[in-house]
């Protein structure tokens, strides 16, 4: 019976669902239907009928967690394989932790009589033995630590005096009930759910929300023990990070539900000049279109085209910047299910996503984080925005104007490099509250490197970490653990207010669990821990049966069967398919035919076409109230006017003294939260400060920030996740990517070089899930072959070592823009195939031989015929931005219409490409697809092969989708090179280049 009960408890608590959150061994309403469906009970009983079969394995007499001990012990024999055997016996110490706070008596006494009674054993030998029970705690943390949280994030910790109770009350303090309660402290204070907010801050918040009405009863009462605290915060983050995701989703049921928009922004390289692009939307990836329409009736969708991390109210023809930041925005869901809505602010605070490559609006700066800051440019809220940052900011920071900053609408100024590193010594106004932090306590913050999932970084990629301890002097220490300090390993200098610590990768813990501690006079005053991870230790694959994919069609993979390619199918260059032997000279012709035109790099091409657009869509609005009439002063919004009035509501004697309050305008309804110590001072007043400085100019020419892109580290982080949708691969990417379509064009060529295998949405042809195949060894020549798919460190180190005791070499050759190639050279593929027969990745799976791999390819292009299946008809409607390719100069041209043939894209949902034919059929699909069509139509050729050079070229932009195009690439190894107007791939054999032309140009067209 115990077994059965345990089985199910880890089917509930490790199904998935708290993957990265933090894990508390208690159920809510759902896990608990879930538990007594699993058991056969009744909902009301299966709890306390758990808890009586975890109390009948207790032993009888001496330590009553022996056999739990011997289980736990042949697990650990077992090298923790399997889910916890334990997790029921930790389940019943947590149930009777949650019934002692419903008592709301935390004494060690009462928590040791509730456990008697939930399991029917001894009440003093439970006491007496309770030290047993700290040993199981520590291996949950450990077990879900060396799983890449992939089940939880460790919570179980010391919390009071009575060390082995509060481990288990740590996990009851906070209910369900009290979770959902936060939700109405994240509305009260402005939350959009997109801040990185620390336990610190959000203390200040649940502070002045607690005494409320709409906090819970229990939660007040656990408040009031300030050891209880720091675990009420770690719930409140948790629960913000959470918050609003099912929102927007369609048929929620929302009512009259308003959600927060946000806004997000990226800086693009439109030489010679940068670009800004403002969206707004929501931080979050819907799984389809929601349906909006806009305040002027027009339609409008919320959609992840442009991010997969943040959905985008579109298309751009509804979103008038100037109009937007100056009176702000309201979308009705066109399905009753509630309203979108942005207020319009004069300062508006933007942080760097860990999400994604883009800025993301936060209700206020955090210290020590880079932001933007998007401000009002009137004379006075210019005045008083520089004064502040000269007081509170670090130096260094840039402002730049429409004039240097297209994209940038007039009247708005938007200050770069902008680092909170202190609190005003001032009080400030309401309108300056969004640049101070909440807090001025003690802090400690990880920023930058590369991070992988939430706390674990990669170890080659370390975060910075910087402590806070304001009027005090400060260091930060590094050490091994997860929630408690072991060896000191590296420190920082002791300095005052601040200090930081750059973490030397090779210094790392073998374990790669490191804890952190912030100390004041040697008193620790912060704390936090990450994990340190490579793809020697990877993520398990094909979670909840989701992940694996493969190719059963050229233009896209999907869900694969099983760990191996099914009959039929690819899987990077591994193909069960007898090499091509068909050679067809009348499909070549001579490279130089192609090169008729300047041809241009597609996703370059059409980051440009979206910065043309948004700047030329901005409106030139007005933004001086010089010679307007008072009645239109009126009409104009709080924001237009530059000037908002605000309310200080009253104090409720019943609520106490909350440390932060609320004000908010009484024309526009905009609400700020601003400490309570605050003077009540006009919005205008102007702050004094003796450092005062004069703010340079952000030059126009001014780069974008950059950063070196290190591909074959991020080969390493893409195999540690093994798999993941757009929106794993954009967050993995943050801090190597600064350009969204800079992700679209990672993953085409990673899936070229056989790194990854990608499903591609129909009609967009835009990522939508990937997964890493099995390494492989794909032969190029009958002595060469390139490593492909899974890569690791370990994995690489062990394939030198037995390809040099083969008699071959493995050598690396660094190629800029790619992935280093890995080439084995010297073997033929029957001795690879012996060389490497013991060798495995982490996961347990065999490098597989390949010989004659894009020949193999090929013949599996001739079985996949139909290149055009992302293509799909459609109804085109009229656009405001539209352009046309032109055959001969192989470039986009402005149209003016829709009504001629050809192919044609308009950014309305993202960028769109789409084929007119002469009767008006319509069909949407990939760019290189959409041309190919056009090309086709007018007998025009935009690939060719030269079987004396071997090389085959085609058009920048216009190169062969999918398997097409990994075909050409397992040539060589090597990507195309672009070389004026065209892209070539080299050393591609006769019978790879006619399979190739042969999908291109002789299959049945879509129209």
């Amino acid at each position: 019976m115990y077994k059965a009960v345990n089985k199910a408890l880890n089917d509930v608590f490790f199904d998935g669902r708290y993957s990265e959150r933090p894990l508390y061994l208690v159920l809510d309403k759902r896990s608990r239907g879930e538990l007594a469906d699993r058991l056969k009970e009744k909902e009301d009983e299966v709890e306390a009928h758990c808890c009586a079969i975890v109390g009948k394995s207790l032993d009888k007499t001496g330590n009553p967690y022996s056999f739990h001990q011997e289980i736990l012990n042949a697990w650990l024999r077992d090298r923790r394989r399997g889910l916890p055997p334990f997790t029921a016996l930790l389940y019943t110490l947590s149930h009777a932790a949650e019934i002692m706070v419903s008592d709301g008596n935390f004494s060690s006494a009462n928590y040791y009589q509730r456990l008697a009674e939930v399991t029917g054993a001894g009440h003093q030998r439970l006491s007496q033995y309770g030290f047993a029970t700290e040993h199981f705690w520590e291996e949950l943390s450990k077990w879900l630590a060396a799983t890449n949280y992939v089940f939880g994030q460790p919570t179980a910790r010391p919390i009071n005096a009575f060390k082995y109770v509060s481990l288990a009350l740590s996990q009851a303090i906070v209910r369900e009930a009290d979770r959902h309660s936060f939700h109405h402290m994240f509305e009260k204070f402005g939350f959009t759910g997109t801040e990185a907010i620390s336990e610190q801050e959000i203390y200040e918040y649940i502070s002045s929300w607690i005494h409320g009405t709409k906090s819970t009863p229990r939660l007040r009462k656990a408040w009031t023990k300030s050891e209880f605290r720091p675990r009420i915060c770690e719930a409140a983050v948790a629960e913000l990070q959470e918050w609003g995701r099912d929102v927007v989703t369609e048929g929620a049921g929302a009512g009259t539900v308003s959600t927060r928009l946000s806004l997000a922004a990226t800086i693009s390289q439109r030489f010679p000049s940068r670009v800004l692009n403002l969206k707004c939307g929501i931080e979050k990836a819907v799984e389809s279109e929601v349906a909006l329409a806009s305040a002027n009736g027009f339609p409008a969708v919320l959609e992840n085209s442009i991010l997969g991390n943040f959905a985008t109210v579109g298309p751009p023809s509804t979103f008038d910047t100037a109009a937007f930041l100056a009176q702000g925005a309201v979308y009705s869901r066109t399905d009753g299910n509630g309203e979108l809505r942005w207020r319009p602010k004069l300062v508006v605070p933007l942080s760097r996503s860990e999400k994604g490559p883009y800025w993301v609006e936060v209700t206020r700066v955090a210290r020590g984080m880079e932001h933007l800051v998007l401000v009002r440019s009137d004379k006075r809220t210019k005045e008083s925005v520089e004064q502040l940052l000269s007081d509170i900011a670090q130096p260094g920071f840039t402002v730049a104007t429409p004039e240097k900053l297209p994209g940038l609408p007039r009247g708005w100024l938007l200050y770069e490099s902008v680092r909170i590193i202190r609190l005003p010594d001032d009080d400030v106004g309401p309108d300056l509250q969004p640049l101070t932090p909440v807090s001025d306590g003690n802090s400690l913050i990880l920023t930058g490197g590369l991070r992988l999932l939430r706390n674990i970084w990669h170890r080659r990629g370390p975060p910075v970490v910087s402590a806070f301890s304001p009027g005090a002097t400060v260091r930060i220490e590094a050490s091994q653990g997860i929630e408690s300090s072991g060896e000191v390993f590296a420190r920082s200098e002791i300095k005052p207010d601040t200090t930081s610590l750059n973490l030397d990768p090779t210094g790392l813990p073998a374990s790669g669990q490191v804890f952190l501690t912030a100390k004041s006079s040697n008193l620790v005053v912060a704390s936090a821990s990450f994990l340190a991870r490579t793809a020697n230790s990877p993520q398990p694959l094909n979670r909840q049966g989701l992940g694996l994919l493969e190719y059963r069609s050229i233009g896209t993979a999907s869900q694969a069967d099983g760990q191996h390619p099914s009959e039929g199918s690819i899987n990077g260059f591994t193909s069960t398919f007898e090499p091509a032997t068909i050679v067809d000279a009348s499909l070549f012709r001579k490279t130089g035919d192609v090169d008729n035109s300047d041809g241009e790099e597609e996703y370059a091409s059409a980051q440009k076409f979206v910065a043309d657009q948004l700047v030329a869509g901005i409106v030139d609005r007005k933004t001086s109230l010089a010679g307007v009439s008072v009645e239109e002063v009126l009409k104009m919004s709080c924001v237009e006017r530059g000037l908002h009035v605000w309310i200080y509501p009253p104090l409720d004697p019943s609520e106490g003294k909350p440390a932060i309050i609320n004000a908010y305008c009484k024309d526009c309804h905009h609400t700020v939260s601003m400490r309570r110590g605050d003077k009540r001072k006009t919005a205008r007043q102007v702050i004094k400060s003796n450092r005062l400085m004069s703010v340079p100019v952000t030059p126009a020419s001014a780069a974008s920030l950059k950063s070196s892109i290190d591909f074959d580290l991020l080969l390493d982080a893409i195999s540690f996740l093994g798999s993941g949708g757009w929106e794993a691969l954009e967050s993995l990417t943050a801090s190597q990517i600064q350009q969204p379509w800079q992700i679209q064009a990672l993953a085409r060529d990673c899936s070229w070089l056989g790194h990854l295998d990608c499903e591609l949405e129909k009609g967009s042809g835009r990522l939508r899930r990937w997964s890493v195949p099995e390494p492989t060894l794909a032969y190029r020549n009958s002595r060469a072959g390139v490593l492909s798919g899974f890569r690791s460190s370990r994995l690489l180190k062990g394939t030198v070592q037995r390809v040099e005791d083969a008699g071959g070499k493995l050598e690396r050759r660094r190629i800029q823009g790619q992935v280093s190639i890995m080439e084995v050279i010297g073997l033929s593929p029957d001795q690879a195939r012996v060389a490497l027969a013991n060798l495995k990745d982490p996961h347990g799976r065999k490098i597989r031989v390949v010989d004659l791999a894009a020949e193999r390819l090929a013949a599996a292009v001739d079985m996949f015929d139909d290149v055009f299946e992302l293509c799909t008809p459609i109804t085109a409607g009229v656009s405001n931005s539209l352009e046309s390719y032109d055959l001969a100069s192989g470039r986009w041209r402005r149209a003016t219409n829709f009504s001629k043939d050809g192919a044609y894209r308009h950014q309305d949902t993202g960028v769109t490409y789409l084929y007119r034919d002469p009767s008006g059929k319509v069909v949407q699909g990939p760019h290189e697809l959409v041309k190919l069509i056009h090309a086709r139509k007018h007998g025009v050729k935009l690939h060719a092969y030269d079987p004396e050079t071997r090389m085959f070229s085609c058009r920048l932009g216009c190169e062969p989708v999918g398997l097409l195009g990994r075909t050409l690439v397992a040539s060589s190894g090597e990507l195309p090179a672009a070389v004026q107007g065209r892209s070539t791939f080299a050393n591609v054999a006769p019978t790879v280049a006619t399979s190739v032309l042969k999908a291109l140009y002789m299959g049945e067209l879509p129209l």
